[in-house]
């Protein structure tokens, strides 16, 4: 792949995927958070859900409508199954739901049988001895459980195992603690996490990401007190939400400090009409405040964000732009505070410079060596075809046309298959 540094404007990129959820064989969600929904919905449960999501986090929240009937429904135990951390929040009253101690059961018994989950405890306003020991509100509530009709013994002896093991799991204690240092603390650590899982499993697959990553961060400047608006174009399946989601974490895991921050993806797709513009803009206000705002149409909405972040150092991302509308419903130069950074995903450089986006990063199809490589690593799991694969991967390679997306996609769709398969 041809690579030059950049000059006063364009820059030329090549690489893959961050933590690709859609290709998991088996997350759907990163965290699933486990709660009693009048102890803590509409407060700490509320601000830790906005928290993870600002990180880019895939976060899984109940609705209240999936906990209904005598069981726990499939689509409560795929979400547990599919969830690589959940958060359990002891709040007072949690041990007094059937509903919180089924689920607990759930998810106690989904780790001890696949060691697949990280469970994290958040002892809020309680005692964690009086978890481990159910003493308290805890003893008085499962005394109610066994006194309750049709009631199963076997099934609260369950119950109180899997209250009792989370209780050894060392958490987070919220007693006179701030909360939000807290949700910090939290949302930081599974951020990290997350980003180490990813950098041993597929950072080795992401071909020659490293120094474009360099050169983007160059463009941003994360030292200057100014207003910088960076574009990343390429056409289709290129890779430019992938660079951007690479930035987005690699500014949280550094020591930038902003205000509030966000990444609005696949905003083609959801803003086809001027109310999704509305939309967008109650998403991205919403988001960086940590509260409901609420936005009647896309004209106020601008009003709105011009008013409440031009003084805020906000980091943004706007992914898959496609429309001159969109980006005058988002950003424009005078709506944030200074040292604000705003990154747009867009396959036409031409739409990006009218905006008025003058620092703009082009993302290049991959060349033919770094293509082969990155096809054998979905393929293969290696950097190179094995023995009588050779001139059947050069066939996909050339077909796929340099695009990293085909690449990935044709390489896991042959992965493990027979010769036979490939032709």
């Amino acid at each position: 792949m041809a690579t030059q540094r950049p000059s006063s404007s364009t820059s030329k990129v090549s690489k893959k995927r961050k933590r690709d959820h859609s290709s998991s064989p088996h997350w759907k969600h990163e965290v699933f958070l486990s709660f009693y929904g009048k102890d803590t919905r509409k407060g700490f449960t509320s601000h830790l859900h906005d928290a993870l999501k600002r990180k880019g986090i895939l976060v899984f929240k109940d609705d209240e409508t999936l906990k209904q009937g005598e069981y726990i429904s499939e689509a409560l135990q795929k979400a547990i199954q599919k969830s690589q951390y959940v958060i359990v929040i002891l709040s007072a009253n949690y041990a007094s739901s059937k509903w919180c101690l089924m689920e607990l059961a759930e998810i106690v018994e989904w780790e001890e049988k696949t060691k697949l989950i990280t469970i994290i405890p958040i002892f809020y306003h309680v005692d964690p001895s009086d978890v481990r020991n159910q003493r308290g509100t805890f003893a008085k509530a499962f005394a109610a459980h066994e006194k309750a009709p049709k009631v199963i013994l076997p099934e609260i002896d369950m119950w109180k195992k899997a209250f009792s093991k989370v209780g050894n799991i060392t958490g987070e204690h919220i007693h006179d603690r701030c909360e939000s240092t807290i949700i910090q603390k939290v949302c930081g650590r599974i951020s990290k996490e997350l980003n180490s899982r990813f950098s041993r499993h597929d950072y080795d697959k992401l071909v020659a990401i490293d120094s474009h990553v360099d050169e983007m961060m160059k463009l941003l400047d994360m030292e200057s007190n100014d207003v910088r608006f960076v574009g990343i174009h390429g056409m289709g399946g290129v890779g430019k939400t992938t660079l951007a989601q690479i930035i987005y974490d690699r500014v949280f895991n550094s020591n930038c400090r902003f205000e509030g921050s966000n990444f609005i993806s696949c905003i083609r797709e959801k803003s086809t009409t001027a109310r999704d513009l509305a939309s967008l803009q109650k998403e991205l206000l919403s988001t960086i405040m940590q509260e409901k705002i609420h936005v009647w149409d896309h004209h106020q909405g601008i009003k709105v964000i011009r008013s409440m972040l031009r003084n805020k150092k906000v980091f943004i991302v706007l992914d898959g732009v496609d429309s001159e509308k969109q980006l005058m419903a988002l950003w424009s130069h005078d709506w944030f505070g200074p040292g604000s950074r705003v990154i747009i995903t867009c396959r036409d450089s031409h739409l990006l410079k009218t905006h008025g986006v003058n620092d703009i990063y082009k993302v290049e199809q991959l060349e033919t060596t770094e293509a082969l490589q990155l096809f054998s690593l979905s393929a293969f799991e290696q950097t190179h075809p094995r023995d009588n694969y050779k001139d059947l991967s050069m066939d996909f390679v050339n077909y796929a046309q340099g695009l990293p997306l085909a690449l990935k996609v044709l390489g896991s769709f042959l992965f493990g298959r027979t010769i036979d398969a490939w032709t």
